[in-house]
This record gives C-alpha cells, structure tokens and sequence, in this order.
C-alpha cells in the first residue's frame, strides 16, 4: 500500500470517528445467542436462580469464597468438571437456535481452507460436526464456549492492555481483546469515550507502530491531520496508556472485555482493583448502563463504591450474594432484585457509609461520631489473645435512626450490634421494635421494660416549671448584654433541660440513678436479654459516663481528654473497659446465633 493510499484509508477511518459519539450505551445485541447461568447452588444448600441479564454482586468479608464463585462457574462452563468447595453445582441455558450460534462462532473464530474447522484461538480448533452435539448440552465443556463469556481476573487485566503483536488476520484470529480492537473501531470509541468521563484522557490505538498494536493516552479527542507526516509525529509524541498508573491500565483493561463484541456472560472480579473510590464507582456505574441488557454479569468485589453504583443505576436487575465463613464452611445469603430494590429505596442506607458492613463479619452501630472514636481507640488498646471477628464501628445520627439500619444490615445478613445510651429505654415502643429487629422475643422483657419506665415517669424529683422558668429567666437576663450566645451558655440552657427530665438526669447518673433495688433488677434482666441478641445498653448512662473525672460538656473536651490516657491501665476507665468486655460477649453471641440461623436454613 502506498503511503498515499494508506493516509486515504486513515483519513476515512478518522472521519467516522473524529468526534467521539456522546451514545456509548449499550450495544445492540437483538438475535445474538447467549449462554447464563441459569441456577448456582452453594455447598451450603442454597440455591440462586437467576434471569439471563441478572447483575450478580458477591459480597463477604475477606477469604469467605467469593473469588472462587467466578472460578467454580467458569470451570464448570469451560470443562463441565465438578465445581469447588464453595459452589456444588451450576446449571446453564442458553438462548437461540443452532444457527444463531453457528453464525456467532464463524464471526468471532476463524474459518480457514477448511470448512470442516474453525480456530477459536491460535492453539484451538473446532470441528463444527460437534456444533449439534454442543447445542445440546449447552455448550459445556466445549472448546467454544469461550466465545460466549469472558472472565477478567484482577490480576491478569493489567496485561490485557500491554502491547501485542500484530498478526495475519487472513490466516488465524486474534486472541486478546487488544487484538480484536485492532479493527473494531466502534468498540474503540466506546472505550475511549467510557475512560474520558473517568480519567478526562481519550484512549487511541496506534495503528502505526509496525508488528505491535498499542494504546497511548491523549488529552482531547482526535485532532484532524492534512498530512500523514503531521499524525506521525502527534502520535509519537503521545505517552503509552503503559506506561500509565495501574488504575488506568486496570479500567481500561475492563472496558476491553466488556465493549469488544460484547459477550453475554461477564465475570469480572474485583473490579475496584488498582483504582481511587471514584473511578470504582464510575466502572461500576459503566458496567451497568454500558453493558448489554442481554448480558449477564458477574462480580466478586470488596468494595462498597462499586456495590453503590451498580445499585444506583441498575436495582431492577441486581441481586446481592453476602458470603460468610464459619471454619471451612461458606455460607451464603441471597438478597434478589426486588428486595435489594426495597432496601435501597431507604436514603439513610444511600446516604451513609454503612453499605461498607457487607464485607465485615460484624458491623456495630452506634449513635454518634464520639463513641465510634472512642470504642474504636478503646479495642485497639486492650487487645487479647482472642480473635476478635472483623469489625467495624458506625455512627448514624442519633438512637432513633439505629433501627432503620439494623433492619437494614440484617436483611443483608449481615451480623450487627448496637450500643445506646441508657435512655434508649424512654420510649418503650420504639425500644421494643428495636429489640425485635435484632432478633429478640419481645415479650420476654415487655414487663420489665413496663415496670422501669412506669417508675421512671412517677419519679418526683423533677423540678417544676414555676422552677425551670426562674432558672432560665436568671440566665436570659445575663445573656442581653452579650453580643453572642456562648458555648458556655448553651450548656448552661441545656443542664437546665436536663435536670428537668428524669430520663436526662438517669443518662447522667447511670442504672443506680434508679434508686430502686427492684428497678434495678429488672434493668439487670433487660439488660442481659439485649446483650444476648446485640444491643448493648451503657450501664453508666452515656458516654461521658464511662470516665466520670474527665470534662463532662462539652462531648469533645471529654474525649479529648480521654483519648490522651492509657486506656489499657487507667483505673478510672475501669467501666470503659467492662464494657468493652461486655461488648466482646455480645458480638460472640451474635455471631454465634448468625451461623445457627444459617445452618438450619440450609439443611
């Protein structure tokens, strides 16, 4: 090819797509064939049945398995072998006819001089006499089933975007996504379109660069050339997309095996690998509108930013495996498309970082930013030789939003404690409901809860407002020659509230503020009731209570001055540490009941 004719043929390719098109949606796939999982089942016995366009997101604390269900599905599809200690069986279907599939093999292999074959890859060939014979069963085990799914391991995706050597597509096909993208020039754009709106750098293919194809990186789109001289020297001024970041080399490695001719089964796993938390969320928001509706897709993922978009953009279709390990045995819990949409329709659950529980043994719930501070520095600083499951501290706003999110997380199956301050108890329906969302009987503890909080409201030691009206007047008379209302007089207003309500004054004085040794009795049932299922009540009222020779007011001089103690030794955090203690009894037994749950549902 002359250098003339060559430029000709660039400049008629540039022409098409100069301008990157704004529609990179997903792509057309009417009368494509399909293989999906049709059912999986785990070891544990339970059992997911799915729709050929299902978004599955496998979630689970560190080494519960959700690696190996990609492995296990993959395995079973490409050589129909028995499947691994996580998933014991899965069954696939497939969708069109024998021609359909035919046509689809043709394209996507090579069909050389003889028509009896087709090479799917350079060491791979297919005699298309077994094609009935594979239609039949599925496709399972056969050479070609390749051809129809693509897994992206964290690890190998890196490679998929390093240079690679071009060769005589008239004699054999290519092997790699980058290969392919050597002439898919609509899958180039797409890609390129994708990467822009995460990295704000355009994706090029060097056509140019002799046995080797290879991506470079370019701030704008395509810029239009008179001369083939001019496109020379602007691309090898261009830098290689490898010699880039690992995070841009592992997006752009996902977007080739999602965009080149588009498969309908993707197993993708860990896909927030190498990346910042936004470019997580923007490959899983790619994943889900760039994606075909006819593809199934797959992913294992540690992160909630990637579980928060697929579930932003695609909740009709999603559906949620939470795995767990209790020794050698995974557990699985499945959340479908309906209820993940249910859940997520709360915005609290949208809102907050509480998502993040789906990949810890045990979530704990508190009510503010202080106690997860503290609780948090408290465990790290009294560790023992036990193992304490993976945990993470949450803070909501408050004890009236901790239902919604236990509620929320246990849907998830995700194992949850709760800690509130004594006054947790003030309204006893809320409280009750809350000890039922943890799993408690309710009427276990109804007359005891009745009995504390009858006593609580006949106490007659409140003030009365004749009182609390003289006291707030005295402090309103010093405030009107002040310019600004101070902290200090805040707290002033708010220790006048306080010793005018019973419940204020219990938080301050803890459970012997009750003054009565049946009272207390009954708290101490309660109390040992709610430990047992996760909701753990601060015996010495609140916070501030647990360290009683420290700044009362405001919450931050309090914790200020705790943190900088040995929180190990110092003997007037001996109640901090008692709780902590109590705290460790609660999280053994809800996880214990957790895997009890588990257990019997799936025998």
């Amino acid at each position: 090819m002359t250098e003339l004719h060559f430029w000709k043929t660039l400049q008629n390719i540039f022409a098409k797509r100069r301008t990157i098109p704004d529609n990179v949606g997903p792509p057309a796939t009417t009368g494509r064939p399909s293989i999906f999982v049709d059912e999986l089942r785990f070891r544990d016995g339970t059992a997911l049945r799915l729709k050929k366009n299902s978004i599955v997101v496998i979630t689970g604390p560190n080494n519960s398995g959700k690696s190996s269900v990609l492995h296990d599905i993959d395995v079973a599809l490409s050589e129909g072998k028995p499947t691994g200690p996580v998933v014991s069986k899965v069954t696939f279907k497939t969708k069109g006819t024998i021609s359909d599939f035919r046509a689809v093999i043709e394209d996507r292999a090579f069909t050389g001089n003889d028509a009896a074959y087709v090479m799917v890859s350079r060491f791979k060939v297919y005699r298309l006499e077994d094609l009935e014979k594979d239609f039949k069963s599925g496709f399972v085990g056969s050479k070609v089933s390749e051809l129809f799914y693509s897994r992206l391991n964290a690890a190998a995706r890196l490679g998929l975007v390093d240079p690679i050597g071009r060769n005589d597509w008239t004699s054999r096909p290519p092997d790699t996504p980058l290969q392919w993208l050597d002439f898919e020039f609509e899958a180039e754009d797409q890609i390129s379109a994708a990467f822009k709106s995460a990295f704000g750098l355009s994706v090029v293919v060097n056509r140019t660069a002799g046995e080797k194809i290879m991506l470079h990186v370019c701030d704008g789109d395509l810029p239009e050339f008179d001369d083939f001289r001019d496109y020379r020297k602007w691309l090898s001024n261009l830098p290689s997309l490898e010699s880039q970041g690992d995070g841009m080399k592992s997006f752009a490695a996902a977007l080739l095996g999602i965009k080149i001719h588009p498969k309908s089964m993707i197993l993708l796993d860990e896909p927030e690998a190498f990346l910042h938390a936004p470019q997580a969320y923007k490959l899983s928001e790619i994943i889900t509108t760039g994606a075909s509706e006819e593809t199934q897709i797959w992913i294992a993922t540690h992160s909630d930013d990637v579980v928060r978009g697929l579930l932003n953009n695609a909740t009709d279709r999603n559906v949620i495996v939470r795995l767990d390990r209790r020794g050698n045995t995974t557990i699985a819990h499945v959340l479908d498309a309906d209820e993940v949409k249910i859940l997520w329709a709360d915005p609290l659950l949208r809102t907050t970082d509480v998502l993040s529980a789906l990949f810890h043994e045990i979530a704990v719930i508190c009510e503010g930013e202080s106690d997860v501070r503290f609780f948090r520095t408290l465990i790290d600083a009294n560790k023992t030789s036990e193992r304490l499951p993976d945990l993470r501290f949450y803070h909501v706003g408050g004890k009236d939003k901790i239902m919604t999110i236990v509620s929320a997380l246990r849907a998830l199956n995700v194992p949850v404690c709760a800690m509130c301050d004594l006054d947790v108890m003030s309204e006893k329906e809320k409280f009750l409901s809350l000890f039922k969302a943890l799993g408690g009987d309710a009427s276990a503890i109804t007359a005891d809860v009745d009995q504390i909080t009858q006593h609580v409201r006949q106490r007659s030691t409140e003030m009365s407002g004749e009182e609390a009206a003289r006291k707030l007047r005295a402090i309103a008379d010093e405030m009107e020659s002040e310019a600004r209302v101070s902290s200090a007089r805040r707290r002033e207003i708010s220790a006048v509230a306080k010793e005018n309500s019973t419940w204020a004054r219990l938080k301050a004085d803890g459970y012997r503020g009750f003054g009565n040794a049946v009272i207390v009795q009954a708290f101490e049932r309660v109390y040992v009731a709610c430990r047992s299922i996760g909701l753990l009540i601060n015996r010495e009222g609140e916070l501030e209570g647990l360290c009683r020779d420290s700044p009362q007011e405001p919450t931050s001089a309090w914790l200020a001055d705790v943190l900088a103690r040995n929180l190990a030794t110092d003997p007037s955090l001996e109640d901090a540490r008692k709780m902590l203690e109590e705290l460790r009894i609660s999280i053994r037994a809800v996880r214990q009941t957790a895997f009890e749950h588990l257990g019997a549902r799936s025998t």
